[in-house]
């Protein structure tokens, strides 16, 4: 497979599990007949992505998509519909389970994934598939991960804000430079309250 996933360090699968298992609870518990309850199955997430992130400070002193860091790992649940995901990410207290989602991002990245395992440019490397975000940016990104980072590619993921094209596919070097121009152009003062999967 042109993709290459990569698994969860073991902490992030029980953080997955545990998580699942009590989602699994609470519907056995209060809404026993809701299917959503069966759906919780720690057994059944796949298609993992590691997700990366830098802050727009860094980006304006210099620092780039190398420098960015793990702050924890997205998974899918199988065989869904609607389609949703699972996210676990560090804290200062430890893992944090934030629970099942569903949205146009996701649905956009899993037909990105399907279509990237079958696609016959990617047969000759191996790519690992992360999560790239900069919240006050609004931006996520499908980053495909090279053993040679410059042949990393990064598909900007709806919603998208300008300079960043939807769908688009830029070589790590460009898409750096565009990341560091949203970041200096954006006013230091301002919020923009980012949402995964709106």
């Amino acid at each position: 497979m042109p993709l290459n996933f990569k698994e969860p360090p073991k902490e992030f699968r029980e953080a997955f599990a545990k998580g699942l298992t009590e989602g699994a609870r609470i519907y056995r518990r209060h809404k026993p007949d809701h299917p959503m309850g069966g759906e919780f199955s720690p057994d059944r997430t796949e298609r993992p992505l590691e997700i990366f992130s830098i802050t727009v400070t860094a980006l304006r002193s210099g620092a780039g998509l190398p420098d960015a860091t793990s702050e924890g790992w997205r998974a899918f649940l199988q065989e869904r519909q609607p389609l949703r995901t699972v996210d676990v990410v560090r804290s200062d207290e430890g893992l944090v389970f934030l629970g099942i989602s569903t949205g146009p991002q996701d649905d956009y990245t899993r037909t990105l994934l399907d279509e990237m395992c079958v696609a016959s440019e990617f047969e000759a490397d191996d790519f690992i598939p992360r999560l790239f975000r900069v919240k006050p940016l609004n931006l996520a990104a499908l980053w495909l991960a090279s053993e040679d980072p410059r042949k990393d590619m990064l598909i900007p993921l709806p919603p998208v804000s300008k300079p960043f094209v939807e769908g688009q596919q830029y070589g790590a070097k460009e898409f750096d430079r565009l990341l560091k121009d949203a970041a200096n152009a954006k006013a230091p003062n301002s919020q923009v309250f980012f949402a995964t999967n709106k």
